[in-house]
């Protein structure tokens, strides 16, 4: 029988998928397969936010103890990559502007991944019940569903 996944194990999956579209994307120099993939990257990383933030965050805050200072820090960095997507959504695949940004978005993404899978998700795992993560999943999928889309040009 297959285990059920759990919330840490859902946005790990999340992030493996999401960096196989950043490696097509740093590799690409084609505009509108760029673009196609910065759209996709962007729209899954709303969703994906949206579950860290209404769920994953508040229960890092609650039970890790330096749950406040990690989910405080990730906040700062979902900010500057939304800042960061944002300035993207008005560039021409084209440009090297475009270019640039999308590679430190690359970069940008891969360190902020590294950085909850290295802190924040193992201290996760070790404050709260197996069963806990595993019932917090119901809430990231719910979440992702229900998330606000990346705006689209």
């Amino acid at each position: 029988m297959d285990e059920i996944p759990d919330a840490i194990e859902l946005l790990i999956e999340d992030h493996r998928y999401m960096e196989i579209l950043l490696d097509r994307l740093d590799l690409s120099d084609d505009p509108a397969e760029m673009r196609g993939l910065f759209m996709r990257i962007a729209g899954d990383l709303a969703a994906h936010e949206s579950a860290e933030q209404d769920v994953v965050f508040p229960a890092a805050r609650a039970a890790v103890p330096s749950g406040r200072r990690d989910v405080h820090e990730l906040t700062g960095e979902h900010e500057e990559v939304n800042s960061l997507l944002e300035e993207m959504l008005t560039l021409d695949p084209s440009s090297a502007g475009f270019a640039r940004r999308a590679s430190a978005l690359v970069l940008g993404l891969r360190a902020h991944f590294a950085e909850e899978e290295e802190q924040l998700f193992p201290a996760l795992r070790a404050a709260l019940e197996p069963a806990v993560l595993v019932g917090l999943a119901t809430h990231v999928r719910a979440a992702k569903w229900s998330a606000p889309m990346f705006p689209v040009a």
